[in-house]
């Protein structure tokens, strides 16, 4: 088996609705620790973090076996957790919701979804890896009835395991 990765994203955006938006999202595309945050009141959301543009070059003639994905996750409030992480392929969220029970960390910690052999409930292609809309897609909640939480997020990071075809070697014997 081989893997490609782990790839920072290359760009992350916020969107999805009346929830709270993520400041700077493009700050997710290094582990440098300047995050993206939020902040979240009353026992809302945040709106969807998402990666994209991770530059996978996977050959083509691969079958994807599994998908990793780590952030690297804070939040100052103590309130936040997850309430979404999905793969997202051609643009849109997908597969099984990987979110993790459980408040955030208060130091930037990286956590791990997937696995090496986990497909996330979808079967993704070669050209769905490799294309710029590949990626991540975080919501946080705000577990709190307060003043909420606030969550931050340094990077996301995918790396994609697959396997090539066996290819038979003909010896000629003369």
């Amino acid at each position: 088996m081989a893997s490609q990765g782990p790839l920072l994203a290359g760009a992350g955006s916020s969107s999805g609705g009346d929830f709270f938006s993520w400041n700077a999202p493009s700050n997710i595309t290094a582990d440098d620790d300047t995050v993206s945050s939020s902040t979240v009141i009353d026992s809302r959301r945040t709106k969807l973090l998402t990666s994209s543009s991770h530059g996978f070059s996977i050959p083509s003639s691969a079958t994807i076996t599994g998908v990793i994905v780590e952030i690297e996750k804070r939040d100052t409030g103590a309130a936040a957790i997850d309430w979404h992480v999905n793969l997202v392929i051609g643009g849109t969220v997908v597969g099984t919701d990987k979110a993790a029970g459980g408040t955030w960390p208060t130091s930037l910690t990286v956590s791990t979804y997937g696995g090496s052999t986990d497909l996330w409930g979808v079967t993704p292609t070669v050209a769905e890896i490799n294309a710029s809309n590949f990626g991540v897609a975080l919501q946080a909640w705000n577990a709190d009835l307060g003043p909420g939480g606030s969550p931050h997020v340094d990077f996301i990071r995918i790396t994609v395991h697959y396997s090539l075809p066996t290819v038979a070697k003909v010896y000629i014997i003369d």
